[in-house]
């Protein structure tokens, strides 16, 4: 995925890494600052803190650590890495799961544990990471959340989002989408 220039408009399906600073920052980021700096085998940059999805015509999808997976809007004065699907079909699929997901009457929950331990967990596929590969994208359209009882945190849910797009879009999980949601941070 390519990164994007930032004075261009956001597009439905497009990544959005939340970037942040040691000093100023809220002391939950400073704390995954510190994990992800501890664990020197995770790609990308230790001060990425949150990620969220553009949403069509109504912001973001997130996994927020209020306690929700929820919409809302892209925080202002925030630092933000933005990347682009190349297959704009993929990531317009994986806009509209992640805006049904975020959507629900009975909301999917915020993973604090399952983010605690992402850092510590080997992020590749194994037969459990393409099980829940599969499992979300049965759930693409789902109008309840009775699947997500465990709940999701930040990066988890948009990795799960657009492996339920590719499922359902009939694609190999390749690149990003190789990676076990549960695991990655």
């Amino acid at each position: 995925m390519p990164r994007l220039d930032p004075n261009r408009q956001l597009d439905p399906g497009d990544i959005l890494l939340q970037q942040d600073s040691w000093f100023g920052s809220k002391f939950s980021h400073k704390l995954i600052m510190f994990g992800q700096s501890l664990t020197g085998r995770k790609a990308g940059s230790a001060k990425t803190t949150h990620v969220a999805i553009q949403c069509p015509f109504h912001g973001i999808a997130e996994a927020s650590g209020s306690g929700t997976v929820k919409l809302s809007q892209v925080a202002g004065g925030e630092r933000y890495k933005v990347f682009r699907e190349v297959n704009a079909n993929l990531g317009s699929l994986a806009s509209a799961i992640a805006f049904n997901w975020a959507s629900q009457a009975n909301p999917i929950g915020y993973s604090k544990k399952g983010a605690l331990l992402s850092i510590s967990h080997d992020s590749n596929m194994g037969n459990m990471g393409t099980g829940r590969a599969q499992m979300y994208g049965q759930n693409a359209g789902s109008l309840t959340s009775d699947w997500a009882d465990k709940g999701f945190f930040c990066s988890e849910f948009v990795v799960a989002v657009y492996q339920a797009a590719a499922f359902q879009a009939q694609q190999a999980l390749t690149g990003m989408l190789s990676t076990d949601a549960r695991h990655c941070s």
